[in-house]
């Protein structure tokens, strides 16, 4: 996964200087990601792990869950006192 994320914002900060401008701008660099994320899905049958931001999404759905049940015991344990 490290390697994944790091080959993106490679392509992406890749993108950003190849373009012709005359300032750095993070709506190229948004664009380069973008352009990123679709070149490396299409090749992360090469790095023989999984697509990173299917993992990411898996993580932050972790994450809601753990809110929620984390918000919901407390709620339990309110009512009992």
């Amino acid at each position: 996964m490290p390697a994944q994320l790091l080959l993106n914002l490679f392509i992406a900060f890749l993108w950003m200087t190849l373009m012709d401008e005359d300032e750095l701008k993070f709506t190229t660099f948004f664009a380069g990601f973008l352009v990123g994320i679709g070149i490396i899905f299409f090749m992360h049958r090469f790095f023989g792990t999984q697509f990173y931001l299917r993992r990411l999404v898996k993580t932050i759905k972790l994450l809601f869950i753990f809110i929620s049940e984390l918000t919901q015991s407390s709620i339990v344990v309110l009512d009992r006192f």
